[in-house]
């Protein structure tokens, strides 16, 4: 979609055009949200977690996926960290052990 037309809804004011959205505007109400945790707890990922009553591994998972979303290019650090975001997402729905996710995390390295 794309956005055609900007109004003011107090003096009805109105331009139409071809307007581009900002990545921000792209994200799900979900994900907002999430942001909006995140700034108010000046990107303390682990305060996040505790706002939102999700445990480490779940809040970093979805912080990753709002830096996919909005398109950021990740570093060689990010890339790397990228890695370990995804066995803590795995590791946090469950699909694998303890275990199994320090041995991906330590063969990363």
């Amino acid at each position: 979609m794309q956005t055609t037309r900007l109004s003011c809804p107090t003096c009805g004011t109105a331009v139409e055009g071809r307007f581009e959205r900002s990545a921000l505007e792209k994200l799900s109400r979900e994900q907002l949200h999430f942001v909006e945790v995140f700034l108010r707890n000046e990107g303390k990922i682990t305060w996040v977690a505790e706002e939102l009553k999700l445990n480490y591994p779940a809040a970093r998972a979805q912080l990753l996926d709002i830096v996919t979303a909005l398109g950021v290019k990740p570093t060689p650090r990010t890339a790397q960290s990228s890695e370990r975001q995804e066995v803590l997402r795995r590791l946090a729905a469950g699909e694998i052990t303890a275990e199994e996710a320090l041995l991906q995390v330590n063969r990363s390295q």
